[in-house]
């Protein structure tokens, strides 16, 4: 449980949460709500709550590396020029630096979608609707790729066809459908869609898209939900008549 504080309903419209492995501590369980507040949770005999001192919004995480940024005035976007980068070592954080983004976006990758000499690789999708892909170094961030502006809220980087290759699942931006559902009027009647790109070299190209989906994807998330040593996409949609859970996995 967490939101006994002054922090007004209105304001946590928007929640990150983070699981992480400390090494040699324990797990901890991270819940970040608009517009600086987060809360540890580690487990041992008994949960233990804490507020993190720096309080800010923990955005993404790779092996080593976390993502922190700040929400902007009208909590609709991330603060590109706020983003910091912490790395974790034995189980602690040695290190705090500045990663700067140069524009603001409302979506930002999970995991890291490769490390290596050149740098950490991070995407985001910006405001425009850009997903755009940036290689970041110990101080700065490099904007390498980008795309056309046709994509909405909504990321998740991962190896769905296990190739070893991190795929990017998008949505495509939120539009009312051509073909509302006949139970809703049409002002109400809205579908999404999420299109899967593939790395081919230096760039990403469209692999799949999914059918049209009614409702709006709230949430996307790339592990092996089922434990089968594969992993699945899982969707999470919000519609008129209620939520659900979808799960999608390659075919060999």
């Amino acid at each position: 449980q967490y939101g006994d504080d002054d922090t007004p309903t209105s304001d946590r419209t928007r929640r990150r949460m983070l699981a992480t492995h400390h090494g040699v501590d324990r797990d901890a369980l991270y819940i970040s709500a608009p517009p600086d507040r987060t809360w540890q949770v580690k487990w041992g005999s008994e949960p233990q709550t804490t507020i993190v001192e720096h309080q800010p919004m923990f955005l993404a995480q790779s092996t080593e590396r976390l993502i922190v940024g700040q929400m902007t005035a009208e909590q609709l976007t991330y603060r590109g020029g706020a983003t910091n980068c912490w790395v974790w070592q034995e189980g602690k954080i040695r290190l705090k630096h500045p990663c700067p983004l140069p524009v603001d976006y409302h979506s930002i990758a999970t995991r890291m979608i490769a490390s290596g000499p050149a740098g950490d690789e991070i995407v985001i999708v910006d405001a425009e609707g850009h997903l755009q892909l940036y290689r970041l170094d110990s101080q700065t961030a490099r904007l390498v790729w980008q795309t056309p502006p046709i994509f909405g809220e909504g990321l998740a980087v991962g190896d769905l066809n296990g190739d070893g290759v991190p795929e990017i699942v998008a949505t495509a931006k939120d539009l009312p459908s051509s073909t509302p559902s006949k139970e809703l009027p049409d002002a109400l009647a809205f579908f999404d869609q999420f299109i899967i790109l593939e790395r081919k070299g230096e760039l990403y190209v469209e692999s799949w898209k999914s059918p049209w989906l009614e409702g709006k994807i709230v949430d996307m998330k790339i592990a092996d939900a089922d434990n089968d040593d594969r992993n699945e996409l899982t969707v999470c949609l919000r519609g008129r008549r209620g939520s659900q859970i979808q799960l999608y996995a390659a075919i060999q």
